[in-house]
């Protein structure tokens, strides 16, 4: 697949994920959006090993890194569907970009990794700049969003912080 179209795939997966998650808790509770979520995502993944004739693997260590892996994801996504609830999805978008800058802020601390170089500095605030240029509109807090808004700042954290641990 050329790569472009991988970027284009990416950048349309992420930018609708959480206007996807708002439309998904609409006339049902978030718990029940996050866990349809993983449930849709887990017979995929099985469809696909079906597909593929693969086998699952089951020895000790593959059956915890399922279970950590499986908990994280739980994690964020509860935080960031219960903070769909009063933080519109641009909001969400907006505090989602902030993952470079904070994965990059992960490394530093945690693999003592020199991240942060010009160009990519340059880069990230470009991508930020864009976020709140597209969503103005939307960045006005209000008191109902700041319990939201520190539920999902939260999760784009713990998301960094499993990306970071995940090059260690």
């Amino acid at each position: 697949m050329p790569i472009y179209l991988v970027f284009l795939s990416v950048v349309a997966i992420w930018s609708t994920t959480p206007l996807a998650i708002q439309w998904s808790t609409l006339g049902s509770d978030f718990n029940f959006a996050v866990a349809s979520r993983m449930l849709i995502g887990l017979v995929i993944c099985l469809l696909l090993l079906w597909i593929k004739k693969q086998k699952l693997n089951t020895n000790k260590l593959a059956i915890n890194n399922y279970f950590y892996a499986g908990l994280g994801i739980f994690t964020t996504l509860s935080l960031v569907y219960y903070s769909s609830q009063t933080v519109p999805s641009g909001i969400i978008s907006v505090v989602f970009g902030l993952t470079p800058i904070i994965t990059g802020i992960f490394a530093l601390l945690l693999l003592k990794e020199s991240f942060f170089k010009f160009h990519k500095i340059a880069g990230l605030l470009l991508g930020l700049t864009g976020l709140v240029i597209i969503f103005k509109q939307t960045l006005s807090i209000s008191t109902e969003m700041i319990i939201g808004l520190l539920a999902v700042t939260f999760a784009m954290a713990f998301q960094s912080f499993k990306i970071g641990r995940a090059h260690v």
